[in-house]
C-alpha cells in the first residue's frame, strides 16, 4: 500500500501485523486516525500506545527482578514517545548523533533504587530521556506541556509563589532550575537558570518528588522563605519573599513629548503587533508628570533586562520593526547549513501606523540590557547597535547564542535542545563573554523610574545628543 510509504516504521509494521477481522478493524482504526490527523482533528492513539505501557506492566511480571531494567529499557525504546524522541533528536540536535547513543544509558536510569515509589511507565518513559539529555552533557531537558500540571512554580493573584520552572526529574535527583520568570519573586533574589535547589527552609528537596517540590514554592504573598542554591559547585542562600508571578509581556510609557520607554519581557507570540500598538498608544497621550526634564524626542528607550529571549520568528519580527527594509539581521547556523534572515518591506496603508513605525526606525535609540538579557535578545540588541547606532546601557548580557528546537514526543511532553548557533552579521560572536555595554550602571528592579540607574543614564546620553 504506497500511502503506507510515509508512516513510520512502527506504526506501519503493527498496521501489517493484523490479519483477518482484526486486521480490517486495525487498517479501519489506522485510515481514521491518519485523516484525522490530516484534517487537523483531535483524534489519538491511546496514552498507553506512546509510552508503551502494556510491554512495560509485562516487564513487571518478571520473576527475576535484575532482567527487569533491561526488559523496562527495551519497552521504552520500542515506545512510540520514544521514537519521536529519537527522531527528532537525530535529525535537529546541533551535533550529530551515533546510533543507539541515546538508549545507551536508559537501562542503568531503569535501576529502581533501594526505597521509593513504584514507577510508573511514564516515569520510565521521562527518566530515559532525561538520562539521555544527562549523557549530553545536560544539553537539553524535557518539560510537561499541560498547563494544569506544569512543573513551574507559578502562582496567582490568590497564591503566591516563586516564579520558576523545574527540569523534569525523579526523587533523589536534582532539583534544578529551567527558568526563571522575568519580575517574578525568584529572579528578584538572583535565581538563576541551571541552579540547583537544595532546600527550602528547612526542607531538604532532592528526596521529594516534582510535585511535592512546587507546593513548597507556594504560600502567602509577602512570605519569606530561606532557598539554599548551588551554582559552580559554591552554596549559598537567598531569600525569597513569595508574591503573585506577573505574565511576561510589553509595556510602554512616554517620558517626555515624543520620548517613549518600551519595555519587552519575553519575544512571544504577536509581541511585534503589542509593541506596535504599545508605542501607537503612548505617542498619541500626554506624557505624566514627572520631576525629572525629559530629554528631545523623538527618542526610544528599549528595555530588554531580563529578557531571555523566547521565540525566534517574533523576535524578527519585532526587529523588522526597528530596522529599515533589507537589514541584514540573523545567521542560524546548524548542521544542514546557514540560514539567514533580513528585514522584509513594512507594508504601508494606515496613518497611524505608518508613523508608528517610522517613529520605530528614526527615534534616537537606547537599549538597556543586562546579566539576564540571553540568546536572541543579545543578538537583537548587536542589531540595533550596528545598524541604528543604538546605545547598550545597563550590564553585560548573558553571553547565549543558542537556538533551541521544541519537539512534543507525547500528548503532554516535548523536548527542548540545541539546535544550531545564532550569529549577526558583521559582529564577533558574543559568547561566552556577552556584549560589552556602553556604559555599565547599577542593576536595579525594571521599571519606567527615574530613580531606575539604567534608565536615568539613558535619558542622559539623550539629552547630551541635543546640546
Amino acid at each position: 500500500m504506497k500511502w503506507m510509504q510515509g508512516m513510520p516504521a512502527a506504526r506501519a509494521d503493527h498496521f501489517g501485523r493484523h490479519a483477518g477481522w482484526r486486521g480490517g478493524l486495525a487498517r479501519w482504526c489506522w485510515a481514521v486516525l491518519v485523516a484525522s490527523q490530516l484534517a487537523g482533528c483531535a483524534i489519538a492513539p491511546p496514552q498507553d500506545a506512546w509510552i508503551g505501557a502494556s510491554a512495560q506492566r509485562a516487564c513487571d511480571n518478571l520473576p527475576a527482578a535484575a532482567d527487569r531494567p533491561a526488559c523496562w529499557a527495551a519497552a521504552v525504546v520500542g515506545s512510540w514517545t520514544w521514537r519521536d524522541f529519537d527522531r527528532a533528536m537525530q535529525a535537529h540536535f546541533e551535533s550529530p548523533l551515533q546510533p543507539g547513543q541515546l538508549a545507551a544509558p536508559c537501562q542503568a536510569a531503569l535501576v529502581p533504587p533501594a526505597a521509593g515509589p513504584a514507577l510508573t511507565a511514564q516515569d520510565r518513559v521521562d527518566l530515559c530521556i532525561t538520562a539521555a539529555f544527562q549523557a549530553l552533557g545536560g544539553r537539553g531537558s524535557l518539560v510537561k506541556t499541560s498547563a494544569a500540571d506544569d512543573a513551574d512554580g507559578q502562582g496567582t493573584q490568590a497564591t503566591a509563589a516563586f516564579g520558576l520552572g523545574l527540569q523534569q526529574r525523579w526523587p533523589g535527583q536534582p532539583v534544578m532550575v529551567a527558568f526563571v520568570t522575568h519580575g517574578a519573586a525568584a529572579q528578584r533574589a538572583g535565581v538563576l537558570p541551571g541552579d540547583q535547589l537544595l532546600a527550602v527552609d528547612t526542607t531538604d528537596l532532592t528526596p521529594l518528588a516534582t510535585d511535592a517540590v512546587i507546593a513548597r514554592f507556594k504560600g502567602a504573598s509577602g512570605s519569606l522563605a530561606q532557598v539554599r542554591i548551588q551554582r559552580g559547585g559554591v552554596q549559598r542562600t537567598l531569600q525569597i519573599s513569595r508574591a503573585p508571578v506577573p505574565a511576561a509581556g510589553v509595556a510602554a510609557q512616554a517620558l517626555g513629548p515624543g520620548v517613549v520607554w518600551l519595555r519587552v519581557g519575553l519575544f512571544a507570540d504577536k509581541a511585534a503587533a503589542q509593541m506596535l500598538a504599545a508605542v501607537a498608544q503612548t505617542l498619541a497621550e500626554p506624557p505624566a508628570p514627572s520631576g525629572v526634564p525629559p530629554p528631545p524626542g523623538p527618542a526610544l528607550v528599549l528595555d530588554l533586562r531580563g529578557n531571555a529571549g523566547g521565540l525566534l520568528p517574533p523576535l524578527l519580527d519585532a526587529a523588522a520593526l526597528l530596522v529599515p527594509a533589507g537589514t541584514p539581521l540573523l545567521q542560524v547556523v546548524h548542521r544542514q547549513g546557514t540560514d539567514s534572515f533580513s528585514s522584509p518591506a513594512a507594508t504601508t496603508g494606515r496613518t497611524g501606523v505608518d508613523a508608528t513605525r517610522s517613529f520605530l526606525r528614526t527615534a534616537r535609540l537606547v537599549v538597556l540590557v543586562d546579566k539576564r538579557s540571553a540568546n536572541s535578545v543579545e543578538a537583537l540588541a548587536a542589531i540595533l547597535r550596528t545598524h541604528r547606532a543604538a546605545r547598550l546601557v545597563g550590564t553585560s548580557t548573558a553571553g547565549i547564542n543558542q537556538v533551541r528546537q521544541v519537539s512534543h514526543v507525547a500528548l503532554d511532553r516535548a523536548v527542548v535542545f540545541p539546535k544550531g548557533r545564532l550569529g549577526v552579521p558583521g559582529v564577533p560572536p558574543w559568547a561566552p563573554g556577552g556584549l560589552q555595554v556602553d556604559e555599565t550602571t547599577a542593576a536595579a528592579a525594571v521599571g519606567a523610574d527615574p530613580d531606575d540607574p539604567a534608565l536615568a543614564a539613558a535619558l542622559r546620553w539623550l539629552a547630551d545628543q541635543r546640546r
